[in-house]
């Protein structure tokens, strides 16, 4: 079923569960809806009681395949290590465009890439529980969802060891 950019966008919280680039540049992503949930994890520090709740994705979440036929350059970074500048201008909340970025001006110095050559690219950002997702492409990406079946194959088949 096709989905939007604009559904990942609006979910309350995302995991990334993997992320494949093929030899031909193409870049493919399956992300996780995720929502509070009222299972509490125990969690004592100083005699003090916590008990935060969990954040998971559950029967009721959607799985998002995102597609990008082709890339100049990706990243994924752990999200611990990262932090808005507020030099860069980012349209969405989860995922969506940069006007300006970091990244962009990375690209634009490290790579022969031009608005000439290959193109006109730009830079989406996703934003997930435990990663940030950059990938600056003159391709607009495809955004499916992806049925339950469908999800526990591809589960099972990405973290099958090498």
């Amino acid at each position: 079923m096709q989905a939007t950019i604009g559904d990942i966008d609006g979910c309350e919280d995302l995991y990334l569960e993997f992320a494949i680039e093929g030899g031909d540049h193409r870049l493919r992503l399956l992300i996780t809806e995720a929502e509070l949930t009222d299972k509490v994890t125990p969690l004592v520090i100083g005699g003090i009681d916590f008990a935060p709740r969990s954040i998971e994705h559950t029967a009721d979440c959607r799985c998002f395949e995102v597609i990008w036929p082709s890339t100049i350059a990706c990243s994924i970074r752990n999200e611990s290590y990262c932090g808005q500048s507020r030099s860069e201008e980012f349209n969405g909340r989860h995922f969506g465009l940069y006007a300006k970025s970091h990244y962009l001006e990375f690209v634009s110095a490290a790579t022969v890439a031009t608005q000439d050559y290959p193109g006109p690219f730009k830079h989406w950002g996703i934003f997930t529980l435990n990663h940030v997702i950059d990938v600056v492409s003159t391709d607009e990406p495809t955004v499916r969802i992806v049925q339950p079946k469908e999800y526990s194959q591809l589960r099972r088949w990405s973290s099958t060891p090498s």
